[in-house]
């Protein structure tokens, strides 16, 4: 055998060592290996440079889409700025314009009055009277005789006629003003006080009195100088409130200094989003009116958060109401001198009123929903103190045979008599009579058609001035703000119309009924909001004190006869008495006006008796 450490034969190529072999091969061995993994990593930062790549493109798009968006905010904001700088250079063409018109308007009324001075001088100068002539708008010269060096023929009358275009230009007369007396945002003291009135005039050939309307529509220019913030001046409504007058009666008293003034009373009406203050009292809701007097304050409010978390209602803006210089009076001072005048106005100055629809003038609304004076729809009127002859506008409007609150277009359906001791004496029998029915008008443009009737809302809140002519002072302190209402249901035909009495007050009210034929008449006491049926001839006891009483005979109109025979009068002393004169009244109107007048024109000393009588008659007990 041989040795196994025999050296291999000749020629024969060593063999390589297996470490330095295993040294050559591994790298790439690693390198196969990780070549998946390098790949995958080269993917994701590829994929990372595309995602870097978009988000680069979207923010310069919205770059891109900043700019223009900032351009055409510009550009806008340019074209408004050129707007309100032409608006502003129209409005100062305007104002020029407007100054140079009250300069010539000044001009020419300075030329004519110096020509009438010149025309009287001469006319005095030559011994020629020429008082009225200019009252008229002409002089008349008449020659002086001969040798008194006149230049004018003797006998000849020379007319200048007066240029009557002057009077044009004579100043609106001035109905009231209000001042801006305090700003939150502005200090409106450092202004001229000229810029700080609103002046409201009587429009030539207009009405003595006229609605002034004040908001952002009608004194932009105003509120823009008074309230240069805009978040204030946003708070200003387009129309904030109206101001508006009721015109009274003139009165006669001879102590009176401004008796030559129209004497009117005075109210705001609330038009604003957040409201209205006169003189403490706030105006929150659309419609609702206050009363206003020289020297009250007026304040547009504005809502501002509190710390806990609500709202309260502050004013931003105030004014001061004015009569100074103005054509017109306020009527509770020019009626203050008057007899009974500081009981009346004591009880009837209403602080509110709220009218369910805005009208701008009082009653208007009260009328077309068709209530005269409805509880949702309260009307306030002047005070009535003065004599039982003034316009109707004051007092409802005066129809044949009585008053009617749905104005004087009315279709009667019934007629209310007010009696009773507490009636004032030498009140005429009409003015003590309530007419109420539907509007005419609505009936003539629906022939053949039934127009219901509304119903009738009494109070001394809803028809101040009718009560006030009507009632004693003593019965006016205790009179319910809602007496009592009239409810009409006519379900089938107006021969089958029912009625119905609804007690509104706190105090109780009796009805006497004069049906007796099937018991189906009322007679006892109604409770608030209690009602029973009404018919032709009942009596209504309102009041039953210790000398004074007051009572509503009801009158149906449009009764059929066979209903009327059903309203037998009572036989029971001047219940039945009151009702037969009922029955006869009913078959008098509205044809016969004469016989109408004829009954209730009574002597006043026995129509008291009457009323002591019924009031005797209906407090006893049943």
């Amino acid at each position: 055998m041989k040795d196994a450490t025999e050296a291999p034969p000749a020629g024969t190529p060593p063999s390589p060592a297996p470490e330095r072999w295993e040294q050559q091969h591994q790298p790439q061995q690693q390198q196969q290996h990780q070549q998946p993994k390098i790949n995958q990593q080269l993917q994701q930062q590829l994929q990372q440079l595309q995602h870097q790549e978009q988000q680069y493109q979207q923010y310069h798009q919205q770059q891109q889409y900043q700019q223009q968006y900032h351009q055409q905010q510009q550009q806008q904001q340019q074209q408004q700025r050129q707007q309100q700088q032409h608006q502003q250079q129209q409005q100062q063409q305007q104002q020029q314009q407007q100054q140079q018109q009250d300069l010539n308007m000044l001009k020419q009324q300075y030329n004519y009055q110096l020509q009438l001075k010149q025309q009287q001088l001469q006319n005095s100068a030559g011994g020629i009277s020429s008082s009225g002539a200019y009252a008229a708008g002409q002089s008349v010269q008449q020659a002086r005789p001969s040798g008194c060096g006149g230049s004018t023929p003797s006998g000849q009358v020379q007319v200048v006629r007066a240029d009557k275009r002057a009077y044009s230009w004579a100043p609106k007369p001035l109905l009231w003003e209000i001042e801006c007396t305090h700003c939150e945002c502005n200090d409106v003291s450092a202004l001229p006080k000229e810029q700080r009135i609103l002046r409201h005039r009587r429009e030539a050939g207009g009405p003595s009195v006229s609605t002034m309307r004040l908001g952002r529509l009608f004194q932009g220019d105003f509120f823009r100088m008074v309230l240069p913030d805009e978040s204030f001046y946003s708070q200003v409504s387009r129309e904030h409130f109206q101001i508006w007058a009721e015109e009274w009666p003139p009165t006669s008293s001879p102590s009176n200094s401004r008796a030559q003034n129209l004497p009117c009373s005075f109210f705001l009406t609330n038009f604003g989003t957040v409201g209205t203050d006169v003189d403490g009292i706030a105006l929150d809701v659309r419609g609702q009116q206050a009363p206003l007097h020289n020297g009250s304050t007026v304040s547009l409010l504005r809502l501002v958060a509190t710390a806990d978390g609500f709202t309260t209602k502050v004013p931003f803006l105030e004014f001061r109401f004015s009569l100074e210089g103005s054509v017109l009076a306020d009527a509770e001072a020019e009626h203050a001198q008057l007899p009974g005048a500081a009981a009346v106005l004591s009880a009837m100055h209403p602080r509110t009123a709220s009218f369910s629809s805005v009208s701008s003038k009082p009653g208007a609304q009260a009328r077309q929903d068709g209530v005269g004076s409805a509880a949702s729809s309260v009307s306030v009127e002047p005070p009535a103190i003065f004599p039982s002859d003034s316009p109707p506008g004051v007092l409802g409007d005066a129809v044949r045979g009585g008053t009617s609150f749905m104005g004087a277009d009315v279709e009667p359906i019934f007629i209310l008599e007010v009696g009773g001791t507490g009636i004032q004496s030498g009140v005429n029998s009409e003015h003590r009579c309530i007419i109420h029915g539907p509007s005419a008008a609505a009936c003539a443009a629906a022939p053949g058609c039934e127009v219901p009737c509304p119903s009738l809302v009494l109070g001394g809140d809803l028809q101040p001035g009718f009560w006030h002519r009507l009632l004693a002072a003593h019965v006016i302190k205790g009179f319910a703000k809602q007496l009592l209402k009239i409810e009409v249901d006519e379900c089938r035909s107006p021969d089958q119309r029912r009625f119905h009495v609804r007690n509104l007050g706190d105090l109780s009210i009796r009805v006497e009924s004069s049906t007796q034929e099937g018991g189906s008449g009322c007679s006892g006491v109604l409770e608030k909001a209690e009602s029973c049926p009404l018919h032709h001839g009942d009596i209504i006891l309102v009041t039953s004190e210790q000398g004074s009483s007051m009572w509503m005979a009801f009158r149906e109109l449009l009764a059929s006869q066979g209903s009327r025979a059903h309203s037998k009068p009572a036989a029971n002393g001047v219940t039945g008495m009151c009702s037969a004169r009922a029955t006869g009244m009913h078959n008098q109107l509205p044809g016969d006006s004469a016989a109408l007048q004829d009954d209730f024109d009574q002597d006043d000393a026995g129509r008291r008796a009457d009323d002591q009588a019924l009031a005797d008659c209906l407090a006893s007990p049943e």
